[in-house]
């Protein structure tokens, strides 16, 4: 029996959606130049989630090398991003309504979504105990757009001062307002 990426997906109770991953790979590669040089942001994410361990060797890689770090890069993002947020019918399964209704849902309190091979995921971190978050739609309105996905969940799902310690959906949950999760955000984009 071969091991596929879907079922170590499905062993750890995510979904995969290879034509999906597939084409999201190449639309992030298309807009990578072949010879792209290494730049500081690509070090840092390979730094902090890939694993890399001597980024110095990358500034002095060949075309071919750059073009391999491209495609690991990409395949790094595409990964986390599909960790980190769920289908539209686990969306709809964790909300308990019906994927036809998720839309609807969705226009009347804005969920925050990415598109992963042109289909449309939703962050996990909006979701709690079967429904969205409190004041997630203040909290989504208020997104900074020159935040990752990726950087908006580590935010969302990690403790800060700011909040007593607190991850902004803990206080959220805890009946926080979303006054001070907006300005966390803003305040790591700016600082971005």
């Amino acid at each position: 029996m071969t091991l596929t990426v879907a079922d170590v997906y499905a062993e750890q109770g995510l979904d995969y959606d290879e034509e999906a991953h597939a084409r999201q790979l190449r639309a992030m590669l298309r807009k990578a130049p072949r010879g792209m040089a290494v730049g500081e942001a690509m070090l840092a994410d390979l730094v902090e989630r890939g694993g890399l361990d001597e980024p110095a060797r990358l500034r002095s890689g060949s075309g071919r090398s750059a073009a391999r770090l491209a495609v690991g890069h990409a395949e790094m993002v595409i990964n986390r991003t599909l960790e980190l947020t769920l289908s539209a019918a686990q969306a709809a399964e964790e909300l308990g309504i019906s994927p036809s209704r998720l839309s609807h849902r969705a226009a009347s309190t804005p969920l925050a979504s990415t598109a992963v091979g042109g289909r449309k995921r939703y962050w996990r971190w909006q979701f709690a105990a079967g429904r969205a978050l409190p004041h997630l739609g203040e909290v989504v309105s208020g997104l900074p757009g020159d935040l990752a996905g990726i950087d908006i969940a580590t935010i969302m799902t990690s403790p800060d001062e700011s909040l007593g310690g607190r991850s902004p959906v803990d206080h959220l949950l805890l009946g926080g307002g979303a006054e001070a999760v907006v300005a966390l955000l803003n305040a790591a984009a700016r600082a971005a």
